[in-house]
């Protein structure tokens, strides 16, 4: 499976298989991101049901916000280690993500939000920082 990974052979779909099982690994991950210690862990807690009812849903719409950076990483950083300012900043970013797509039906707020949020998923970047 790995022999064309570097240069792909004619119609070899490697990259792709790769891409797949990675993307399918955040999701998992995703959906099953215990809630850490504090206000931003409970928030979270509330968060993950709307979670499952968009990869039912929408699953395209949360596929296309999980392959982001600015989510993918959280995602592999919270792996094992429930930790509050990472589960806020993943909320805080994925819950802006899917408002922009148009999937968020409910409203969340982060009790303790990042000092800034990136949103990728719009056709200029932007930045809404806390406090200025």
């Amino acid at each position: 499976m790995l022999a064309d990974l570097t240069l792909p052979a004619p119609g070899s779909e490697t990259a792709r298989g790769l891409f797949s099982i990675a993307l399918r690994r955040a999701l998992t991950d995703l959906l099953r991101l215990p809630p850490g210690p504090g206000p931003n862990g409970a928030a979270w807690g509330r968060f993950v049901p709307e979670l499952r009812r968009i990869a039912v849903r929408a699953p395209g719409a949360l596929a296309s916000a999980v392959r982001r950076p600015t989510i993918g990483t959280l995602i592999r950083c919270l792996r094992g280690r429930p930790d509050p300012a990472l589960q806020g900043e993943l909320l805080a970013t994925l819950a802006l993500e899917l408002a922009v797509a148009g999937v968020l039906e409910d409203r969340f707020q982060v009790p303790q939000p990042p000092r800034g949020c990136c949103v990728s998923g719009l056709a200029a970047p932007c930045s809404r920082r806390r406090g200025r």
